[in-house]
């Protein structure tokens, strides 16, 4: 399809059908767990950023039709029917948003990034929690070198520690990311494997720049699942002795 073009292929419309269908499935689990009043205010928390940026168009009428939307339970005595409401107009609220999104990917990415708020948990690992598309929750780490990009294995395994119980605590959670420049390097990607980190692909310039902006060194990903997080074994640390001189 040429830029510009009024024309729509079979496959864009399919696309649309599911990014709409994918949307007001998040709204009905909302509605499902808040009611319609409490839901409204969980998903202004997540969309205002974006009203915020001065990037939506129609940001104040967004706030006011989903500021609406709070009494349809209370409005509405059948509950299925209230529902079937909910869903219809907080979606048609969102379409500024949505439209932002397809329009400006990047700003969007920078923006939910800059929005998400990070949780230090120790002098260098701190972590940030993101829903997926499925419901589920994962959780990223973030390293944060000292002393001139100095980090000992004792204050990883620390964090680790730390973040242990904040996954136990949080049943949401899912998968544990660390998609870093750290990860990248031949040293850093070892470690995490120790670990049990699975290393993923390096990103591309497009990728880096979407995901990472203004990242200029290279950026892996990396993961490992809530089972496996938890089942480190992080008292027996002999072999991570032969990384200690390469990371301090």
């Amino acid at each position: 399809m040429k830029p510009g073009s009024s024309e729509i292929s079979s496959l864009d419309k399919g696309e649309q059908h599911d990014e709409e269908a994918r949307v007001k499935n998040k709204i009905a689990e909302f509605f499902d767990k808040y009611g319609s009043r409490d839901a409204v205010s969980e998903i202004l928390k997540i969309i205002e950023p974006f009203l915020n940026s001065g990037m939506v168009r129609d940001a104040e009428s967004v706030t006011t039709q989903m500021e609406a939307c709070r009494h349809i339970g209370d409005e509405l005595q059948d509950e299925a029917n209230a529902r079937e409401v909910f869903i219809e107009r907080v979606f048609e609220a969102q379409k500024p948003v949505l439209k932002f999104r397809e329009e400006n990917p990047s700003e969007f990415q920078r923006l939910g990034r800059e929005s998400v708020e990070n949780f230090p948990i120790n002098e260098v690992l701190s972590y940030s929690r993101a829903p997926t598309e499925t419901g589920e929750t994962q959780a990223y780490i973030h390293l944060d070198p000292v002393k001139h990009g100095e980090v000992s294995i004792d204050q990883v395994v620390d964090g680790f520690k730390k973040l242990k119980e904040i996954v136990q605590k949080n049943e949401g959670i899912k998968v544990i990311n660390a998609d870093s420049w750290v990860t990248a390097k031949k040293t850093g990607g070892r470690i995490l494997e120790a670990f049990g980190f699975t290393l993923g692909k390096v990103l591309t310039h497009e990728e880096r720049e979407k995901y990472f902006g203004g990242e200029k060194r290279p950026v892996r990903k990396s993961s490992i699942t809530r089972e496996d997080f938890l089942s480190i074994d992080l008292e027996n640390l002999e072999r991570f002795e032969k990384f200690r001189r390469k990371i301090r």
